[in-house]
């Protein structure tokens, strides 16, 4: 047997893997080659299955930390992947919680079965399995939790029970408004709302989260339209912006883009007054897909934003790589700009960044006037925050808008206060 790394095995022609009854340490995917499985019955030897290229091998024994219950021999030159523990609990601990309840359940009854029909636990043998854990009944309440809420929100997508509401995005100079973002809401049918927290991870999680994007791009589009019209009747034109997010799993959406195009086509908006919003976790996890869509949407005339910048681990990589046009600076620094002189330091950088980009910069999380005041005075130009408005429905922010835009600039600041 042959060692290349600690990720494969090489094996010559009559060379075995593994014995029967040897503890089951790693799983094996085999590349190239041909591998005999047999094992001993009545004390002869039996041939079980004679395996090739692509086949899993091994991984009962190390899920299940049980003994091999097969001897495994190449019967030409082979070679193998290897799967470790470690890895494989890796990737169980990142899993879906349903996935992780299945999959215990099917081992627990495939080992049951097996015990029966060699009449009980064989000598040596482990009870302990990757997935027996004390998270065991935990992943089980939160798989259910999880599937009962997919299912109350495919009912309430059917019964019209979401809808957006609009946080005001503001310009420091004149203390008007900028814009809204999007934010999606659940009202359920007695008039109260379902805490975002809850909802909104199983939700993005969830392929029902394509049908809810296009439901988002279609209700923005239609408030954007009626938002700016309010704008256009006080005189102050239709440059209003309207910024929506995006969740990982949409990029996987091949409708998407179109979705997208048609909503903006069918309200008559310009592409340049939508912002789609993305983090930097997403980008990540879909990689190629978001690059496609994100360019489409550049191409289109779309603007583009990076939201929470400065939390992940390659935000600067990111202004290169991909056409942004809005840096959104975590609230995480705002809140600890006072108190912390690192904070301070990051947000005056990034602010200075985003202007030698020719970027916008949007500072969220503002709270306290004081807060708004430093930014100012730093060269920040928008901010988003419950001291200028909380998120409210499409009726309110047309209202809160109205009384914006007939204010003089100081009293539009001040109201706020």
């Amino acid at each position: 047997m042959k060692d290349l790394d600690k990720f494969h095995r090489e094996l010559k022609a009559g060379e075995t893997l593994f014995h029967e009854g040897e503890p089951g340490t790693c799983a094996y995917v085999l590349e190239e080659g041909e591998i005999e499985v047999a094992t001993t019955r009545e004390n002869e030897r039996v041939v079980l299955a004679v395996v090739g290229p692509g086949a899993l091998i091994g991984e009962m024994a190390l899920i299940n930390n049980r003994p091999r219950m097969a001897t495994l021999t190449a019967t030409q030159e082979a070679r193998l992947i290897i799967i470790t523990r470690e890895y494989l609990a890796d990737r169980l601990e990142t899993a879906d919680p349903m996935l992780r309840h299945i999959l215990r359940v099917v081992l627990t009854r495939f080992r049951e079965m097996i015990n029966q029909v060699h009449g009980g636990r064989r000598a040596g043998e482990s009870e302990v399995m990757l997935l027996d854990t004390a998270d065991g009944e935990e992943d089980q309440t939160e798989a259910f939790g999880r599937l009962r809420v997919e299912q109350e929100l495919e009912l309430a997508l059917g019964r019209g029970e979401f809808e957006l509401f609009f946080q005001p995005i503001m310009r420091l100079s004149d203390g008007g408004v900028s814009g809204f973002e999007a934010l999606i809401r659940w009202r359920k049918p007695d008039g109260t709302l379902v805490p975002p927290g809850l909802f909104i991870p199983v939700a993005e999680q969830s392929p029902l989260m394509m049908r809810i994007g296009h439901w988002i791009f279609d209700s923005g589009c239609a408030a954007l339209r009626h938002l700016q019209d309010v704008s256009a009747e006080t005189g102050n034109g239709r440059s209003l912006t309207m910024s929506v997010n995006l969740s990982a799993k949409q990029f996987g959406d091949p409708e998407l883009f179109d979705r997208l195009n048609q909503a903006l086509e069918r309200e008559n908006l310009d592409p340049g007054h939508l912002r789609v919003e993305i983090t930097e976790s997403m980008l990540l996890d879909s990689w190629d897909l978001a690059i496609t869509f994100l360019n489409r949407c550049k191409d289109l005339g779309c603007k583009l934003a990076i939201d929470d910048f400065g939390t992940g681990y390659s935000s600067l990589s990111y202004l290169h790589k991909f056409p942004v046009d809005t840096m959104k600076l975590d609230q995480s620094f705002i809140r600890e700009m006072f108190s912390s002189d690192a904070s301070l330091k990051i947000v005056r950088a990034l602010a200075s960044l985003a202007h030698d980009l020719d970027m916008e910069c949007i500072a969220e999380g503002i709270e306290e006037q004081m807060q708004g005041t430093a930014l100012e005075d730093m060269g920040l130009e928008f901010v988003q925050g419950f001291f200028y408005g909380r998120p409210m429905p499409l009726k309110e922010a047309a209202e809160f808008l109205r009384e914006n835009l007939t204010r003089a600039p100081a009293e539009a600041v001040s109201a706020n206060t």
